[in-house]
């Protein structure tokens, strides 16, 4: 009863405390409390407390990211916190998650150099996205994002994401994926630009078994997207549970607008 009621006063006094002081915090300062909240966060033992670390961690945040010259700021004793910049260097993505009783809370925002703030929202789980589906900012599946490669699409750039996610406990997922900013200056995840066959998909998921390891990013130097194949690895009877990379590497090549599947490539050092 006792740890509850720690917990509580603790939820009490976290994110109270962010909204008045966030405002008038430099980022430096921002970074020490977040930092601390994330430790915190690290040995809460119920979802109520983090819950309300991970409050505060956003509205810290929320602010932080409106202050100018924060696009350049580098977080960089943040160890918890993902921050990933463009290949044009005109986009930054912030990523983390927590553990929670029923799996992963993934959290985002993703800041342009010309000031915009657009916050990912993950739904109440998260979930494995629609291949064909566009997804507004607010119905986030929930990633943490690791390279954001820039790309022409009909006049306008758009950014193509790697990154990985887990919604339930015996696989992981790789993403591949595009943010694009419409004329309103909304923010989507999804574009039809990746062609698997005869199929345009508007975005790539690679499901896999948790117990192993599998490569998926962008090879600057070939320009392209490489990723591990898989194959099935653990049966339920006749029905596939789960998949492993094999001993082959497939590609998503550019041409023109689109990007192109290309199977069984070679590479000099096959994972």
């Amino acid at each position: 009863m006792t740890k509850y009621f720690i917990g509580a006063l603790i939820a009490l006094w976290a994110v109270p405390y962010c909204l008045l002081n966030a405002a008038s915090q430099s980022p430096d300062e921002a970074q020490e409390h977040i930092q601390h909240w994330f430790e915190q966060i690290a040995v809460a033992t119920d979802d109520k407390t983090k819950l309300a670390f991970n409050d505060s961690i956003d509205a810290c945040l929320t602010e932080v990211l409106t202050q100018e010259d924060s696009f350049y700021f580098p977080f960089d004793s943040l160890q918890y916190l993902g921050k990933i910049m463009s290949s044009d260097r005109l986009v930054r993505i912030y990523t983390w998650n927590i553990s929670l009783s029923y799996g992963f809370l993934f959290n985002g925002f993703v800041q342009r150099q010309s000031g915009e703030i657009y916050r990912l929202t993950q739904t109440e789980h998260a979930f494995l996205p629609d291949s064909l589906q566009q997804i507004a900012a607010n119905q986030w599946y929930g990633a943490l994002y690791y390279r954001a490669v820039a790309h022409k699409y009909e006049g306008e750039t758009v950014y193509l994401l790697a990154g990985w996610s887990r919604y339930r406990a015996f696989t992981q997922v790789k993403i591949l994926d595009v943010i694009r900013f419409d004329g309103e200056g909304n923010l989507y995840l999804g574009l039809p630009i990746f062609r698997d066959e005869d199929t345009f998909l508007s975005r790539i998921c690679f499901e896999y078994d948790a117990l192993t390891t599998f490569h998926l990013d962008y090879n600057a130097s070939k320009k392209r997207f490489e990723a591990d194949h898989l194959s099935p690895i653990r049966f339920d009877g006749k029905e596939i549970l789960t998949f492993g990379a094999d001993m082959s590497v497939d590609a998503f090549v550019r041409k023109g607008k689109y990007w192109i599947k290309k199977d069984d490539i070679k590479v000099k050092n096959v994972r």
